[in-house]
């Protein structure tokens, strides 16, 4: 029988890829409704991952993702660096 991956590491190869990730995503993609528990344990293992607060209609999100380069950081990233 075939060992199912565990959806940590499915996140974190998407993540490696380039992939972005919502809450909503996460649901659709993993099945899962414990995205910011498997961010901050992927962010425990060491791993840069970047959030960015959005908004739509009135509702705030967050977007993971980990930036490879530091050229591929969105403008808005580059600001809350320039604070460090």
């Amino acid at each position: 029988m075939r060992k199912k991956t565990p959806t940590i590491e499915l996140l974190l190869n998407d993540l490696e890829r380039g992939h972005k990730i919502t809450s909503m995503e996460a649901v659709e993609r993993y099945r899962t409704v414990y995205l910011t528990t498997l961010i901050s344990r992927l962010r425990y293992r060491g791993h840069a991952i970047h959030s960015l607060k959005k908004s739509h209609t009135g509702k705030s999100y967050y977007v993971y993702f980990m930036a490879r380069k530091r050229r591929e950081i969105s403008p808005e990233m580059e600001e809350i660096y320039e604070l460090f």
